[in-house]
């Protein structure tokens, strides 16, 4: 191909091209500048809420085993922990114990657990969480919890996880 021949092809698609570009930009310019944003869709995460109703029923506060061991849950095992102290597990950080806490809920709402099963109610698992033989009173932790959360006495762990 001659370069007087490409000059033309490059000339013909440059004026063939043309109306097409100005097509487009035309719809463009049609398309609002604004686009509104959808409502926001606010997820409430009812295992953190859970958590944290577990949290302040366990007496997490300054100089208490539960903060002295970054556990908030005063989990006595967790595969992420650092260690035992005082009979429970510890963490470096308060955020792995926290972490620890939503995941130990979580793999019962799942179905993941040895211990815990999807179709537990609350009160279920309080009774193994925090049984009566470690001198726990299951159903006053399960009344504190649905008081605190607003959670129902029918729910069962798998609703912690269902949108």
């Amino acid at each position: 191909m001659t370069e007087k021949l490409q000059k033309i092809i490059i000339l013909v698609g440059a004026v063939l091209l043309i109306p097409l570009t100005v097509s487009i930009m035309a719809r463009i310019n049609e398309i609002p500048q604004e686009i509104e944003e959808p409502a926001s869709i606010e997820v409430v995460d009812k295992i953190q809420i859970l958590a944290q109703a577990i949290q302040e029923f366990e007496g997490y506060y300054a100089g208490s085993v539960a903060h002295r061991n970054n556990n908030p849950g005063n989990l006595r095992y967790s595969p992420l922990q650092s260690g035992k102290r005082d009979g429970f597990a510890y963490f470096d950080t308060y955020e792995l114990g926290m972490e620890a806490l939503e995941h130990q809920i979580r793999i019962g709402a799942t179905g993941m657990s040895r211990v815990y099963r999807p179709d537990m109610t609350l009160l279920q698992f309080f009774n193994t969480y925090a049984p009566s033989s470690d001198n726990n009173q299951p159903s006053v932790y399960y009344q504190f919890v649905l008081d605190t959360t607003g959670f129902t006495s029918d729910m069962i762990l798998q609703d912690l996880i269902l949108v």
